[in-house]
């Protein structure tokens, strides 16, 4: 008898729960929506506690349904640390590319290894300066091979994120005008050997005698400096 009456209980919640205005279901009620009740929910009006409420798997059934392809830059700030991490590298991928743009700093350093090697140059080109200051190691050098930076966007890389960049990631980009002195100081010797044809002759310059001295005569005889 008992769980006939939570059965009848349960019908009556779920019942309840489609009857009520979207703007009236609780976070707890959010949480709880089904697949097909997610088709009938409009991401533009939800508040945020509704949208931070939302499940990973939740979120990547509205991305899929098309139903965030319109968030708005508040709405995208709503995103929680959380809901971020566990974002699929598909489910990311899924979503406008001015999300990137949107995202704050710290909602960029969330972003998981997988997303981050699945970005693409159409979202790289939409990080701000505060956004790649944000970038941590970890995230830089596990970024895919085949994108690349602006000069303007890389000269925000700090000497620290400089380092976490692998000698082929650096060797597969053309965004080295704009260095400052520091970024050419943090240059490692393994990584300079691979962007050295790139840079400019008062670029070399700086570049200390003894590190120089690292380089092969062979390695000299390749270099092209630019003027």
């Amino acid at each position: 008898m008992k769980s006939i009456t939570l059965v009848f209980l349960l019908i009556a919640y779920t019942s309840a729960q489609l009857q009520t205005p979207q703007q009236d279901l609780t976070p707890a009620q959010i949480a709880d929506l089904t697949p097909e009740e997610l088709q009938n929910l409009n991401t533009n009006t939800l508040t945020k506690a509704q949208f931070q409420a939302l499940t990973t798997n939740q979120i990547a059934i509205l991305v899929n349904n098309g139903q965030m392809n319109n968030l708005n830059k508040i709405q995208i700030e709503f995103f929680t640390k959380s809901q971020i991490e566990t974002l699929s590298s598909s489910t990311f991928n899924q979503l406008p590319n001015m999300v990137v743009y949107y995202f704050s700093p710290n909602q960029i350093s969330y972003l998981s290894i997988n997303v981050i090697q699945g970005l693409g140059e159409d979202q790289i080109v939409h990080l701000q300066p505060s956004q790649i200051e944000a970038l941590t190691q970890d995230q830089i050098s596990n970024l895919n091979y085949n994108i690349s930076f602006t000069s303007a966007q890389f000269k925000f890389f700090s000497p620290a994120q400089i380092k976490a960049f692998t000698p082929l990631q650096l060797g597969l980009m053309d965004c080295f005008e704009d260095l400052t002195v520091q970024q050419i100081h943090a240059f490692s010797n393994s990584q300079l050997e691979m962007i050295f044809g790139a840079f400019s002759q008062s670029q070399i310059c700086l570049i200390s005698v003894n590190r120089l001295k690292n380089f092969t005569a062979y390695e000299i005889s390749r270099i092209e400096p630019k003027v």
